[in-house]
């Protein structure tokens, strides 16, 4: 059998773990006992290993806080033990929020990275985004016939940190007409 055109085809479907699987298949003796379909099972398996951990690193890439380099004992008050709980990630499964507050260099958005850091360990999805930026990004997907879009795409997410709350002054909402 000619295996290159199979890899190469693998490769364009962007199948790196099934290619990756197939080259250390070919490069086994014992391989052969197995069923056709017991070595397509190890192939796809190889694959969704792949992905999976492909995912994970992107949802990681941004998150440099972790809970484990949380200071708890800079005299900032900080409840360990209900902090702690926060990292089973229970409230995102249940869908419930976390408001952080505190005076201005205490450490609240490493904390809230942290908790996004734990959250993407777990397996969910999380996005950072200032709310100025958000309330403007709103406007402009409004103005734009985006909004509708824009809105189904923030609700995949699991954890959402909203940072920067009350910098600039909210505008005024009653005027701006959402549908």
């Amino acid at each position: 059998m000619v295996i290159h055109p199979v890899l190469n085809k693998l490769s364009r479907l962007k199948c790196d773990g099934m290619k990756m699987a197939l080259e250390e298949q070919l490069q086994q003796t014992e391989i052969e006992s197995l069923s056709f379909e017991e070595r397509l099972m190890l192939l796809v398996e190889r694959e969704i290993t792949q992905r999976n951990h492909r995912r994970l690193q992107l949802r990681l890439k941004q998150q440099t806080a972790c809970i484990e380099n949380i200071d708890f004992k800079s005299g900032r008050g900080l409840d360990k033990p209900q902090l702690l709980s926060f990292a089973s990630c229970k409230w995102v499964r249940e869908h419930h929020n976390i408001l952080l507050m505190g005076a201005t260099g205490t450490g609240k958005t490493y904390i809230a990275c942290a908790l996004a850091h734990q959250a993407c360990l777990e397996g969910f999805s999380a996005a950072y985004l200032r709310l100025p930026r958000l309330f403007q990004e709103l406007l402009i997907a409004k103005g734009d016939g985006r909004f509708s879009r824009f809105m189904q795409q923030l609700a995949k997410i699991d954890h959402v940190l909203l940072l920067d709350w009350g910098l600039n002054p909210f505008m005024d909402w009653n005027s701006v007409v959402i549908y």
